[in-house]
């Protein structure tokens, strides 16, 4: 750099890159007040001069992101901040490498702001309060592509601010992550202005409450790793919290209370409405479309991280809270369905309501077998008994198998509802027994997998253990110690379990391996509880069971073995 030069484009880049070459650190401030100055007369005329703004962006970008000797004091707010959101606040006319090169840049401040872990920083409370005016920015791309719905344009706006949105997305999940310690250690109400200000969670939900054509998968998914690192936290920081409270005396309990009741909320408890309106938004990106072969791909990987976040919001918000919530939600789409001015149509109602019970599958195993309120007995004898009864789609079935296979120790301790979902898996696989696979519905061979897998976790819990009294003793008044509970689903079902199931395997010899491998494993597993005594403190008499033992593992080693024949044969054809 030459002292006088002309200010140009080239000089600017002449510096930074020079700031890389040398690794003397006082270059740095020649090269930020050249790039200031050059961006003073680029404000001047931005209009005419974005891909140079792009240009400038990008390199600040990269210069924050890389060379780690930038401070705060060399980020004029005025005006090269302001350009950037001034770009980021009118989506719709700029080009899209600048829109990216200004998003870019707020992110690798974001970042540095994380790293320097300042809460008096004056550059991360500006950028905090400039990002929540970004959400008035998502709301209006989402009109403005429902506003063209129908017209020529439609594709063409669905995809500019698609991106655009892409770009915010990213900005306020960084954002989420930069302000994850004052969000967890000490949420305010929205509008506060601290640095723990709940309106950052509303940047998140913002994202994925977006209806469709705009709202995705793809732009959801943007978010999931903020909102993971908050859950976690958030568990770590109640966890903490629960320890000192213990080890404090009386009098340090005492002034907590007091903090409490003076209006000093529990800090994890002004996250949990927020999480519970995350689970509710992740379900409608649930909905299956087995028609779409593609989608369906794509919708199973989704699927697979919703799964994944939703183990540690049931950490932090508790599964039984998360159950009635979509409980109740299932319970809506029923009376939608049978509604006389219904809007929606019986399709709509029933990918939804399928979604719900996929949703359901990530919270029953946290359940099982606890049902103070009876929730999970109407859920499966209103809903999923009779919606997988007769014809319905293959998805629908799936995902109820989905949701008996999770609930197998619940299914264990009522008897009653245990007899018909047997059976009505044992039926679902036994009508697609000798069904060739080109002849299958899209769907189908999941859904039978799904079955197979089910009956493999139903038998494998072979007796049911009681509820407890809360000072830990057994009740005698649960339905755990009634005699049916005693015959377990390996000797109330054996025959059905070998002639309906195991023997037409060899038919259904496009099943899932896994699925076939679990079912077996299963019955194993029942076999070997059923000739113990006792545990679980349900006493039987073994001795039945010990005689029927040896003929039992006769017929089912004999159709693993056909089964495997088969395998091999296929293999082979292939």
């Amino acid at each position: 750099m030459v002292e006088g030069s002309s200010l140009s484009v080239e000089s600017v880049l002449s510096a930074i890159d020079a700031l890389y070459m040398n690794p003397d650190t006082s270059i740095k401030e020649q090269a930020s007040k050249w790039l200031c100055e050059f961006q003073k007369s680029s404000h001047r005329a931005k209009s005419e001069q974005m891909v140079i703004l792009a240009k400038v962006y990008n390199c600040l970008a990269s210069w924050w992101d890389n060379t780690g000797v930038m401070v705060e004091h060399d980020v004029p707010i005025d005006p090269l901040l302001n350009t950037a959101f001034a770009i980021l606040r009118n989506p719709s006319t700029t080009p899209e490498s600048t829109f990216d090169a200004a998003s870019q840049w707020v992110l690798a401040l974001l970042y540095q702001c994380k790293q320097l872990s300042s809460s008096n920083s004056e550059l991360l409370r500006w950028l905090q309060e400039n990002i929540y005016s970004l959400v008035s920015v998502v709301q209006e791309c989402s009109n403005s592509v429902e506003s063209a719905l129908g017209s020529i344009q439609q594709q063409e706006q669905l995809e500019l601010y698609k991106d655009r949105c892409t770009c915010l997305a990213h900005i306020f999940s960084s954002l989420a992550r930069t302000l994850r310690p004052p969000l967890v250690d000490q949420p305010t109400s929205p509008g506060s202005g601290g640095l723990g200000d709940l309106r950052t969670m509303e940047c998140i939900l913002v994202v994925l409450e977006i209806p469709p054509p705009l709202g995705s998968r793809e732009l959801a998914s943007i978010t999931f790793h903020a909102l993971h690192s908050l859950a976690d936290d958030a568990i770590r920081h109640r966890s903490m919290s629960a320890a000192v409270s213990v080890n404090q005396g009386p009098l340090e309990s005492s002034v907590n209370n007091s903090n409490t009741s003076t209006g000093v909320a529990r800090p994890i408890a002004a996250l949990i409405p927020y999480f519970t309106r995350v689970v509710v938004a992740l379900t409608s990106y649930c909905p299956s479309n087995t028609s779409d072969l593609e989608s369906t791909d794509e919708l199973r990987d989704f699927r697979e991280d919703v799964h994944d976040l939703m183990q540690d919001i049931l950490g932090l918000v508790g599964a039984e809270a998360i159950f009635v919530e979509l409980y109740n939600y299932v319970q809506k789409l029923q009376m939608l369905a049978m509604s006389e001015n219904v809007q929606a149509s019986a399709y709509e109602v029933l990918r939804e309501s399928e979604a719900c019970l996929f949703m359901l599958t990530t919270v029953a195993k946290r359940l099982s077998p606890r049902d103070p309120e009876g929730h999970i007995s109407n859920l499966i004898s209103k809903l999923v008994l009779p919606g997988l009864t007769g014809p319905c789609p293959p998805a629908l079935q799936e995902v109820g198998c989905m949701l008996y296979m999770e609930l197998a120790h619940w299914a264990a301790c009522h008897p009653r509802l245990r007899r018909q979902i047997v059976d009505q898996l044992i039926e679902i696989i036994e009508k697609s027994a000798g069904v060739e696979s080109q002849s299958l519905q899209p769907g189908q061979k999941l859904a039978v997998g799904a079955a197979l897998s089910a009956l493999g976790s139903l038998c494998a819990v072979y007796r049911a253990t009681p509820t407890s009294t809360p000072n830990g003793d057994v009740s005698t008044h649960s339905p755990c110690n009634s005699d049916s509970l005693r015959l377990a689903l390996i000797d109330e079902h054996w025959q059905d379990l070998v002639n309906r199931v195991a023997y037409n395997l060899p038919r259904l010899a496009w099943v899932p391996i896994h699925d076939a491998t679990h079912f077996f494993a299963g019955i194993g597993r029942g076999l070997i509880c059923s000739v113990g005594t006792g545990g679980g403190g349900v006493e039987f008499d073994p001795r039945a069971s010990r005689q029927a033992f040896p003929m039992r593992v006769a017929q089912i080693c004999s159709v693993s073995l056909e089964c495997l024949s088969k395998v091999i044969i296929n293999f082979h054809d292939k």
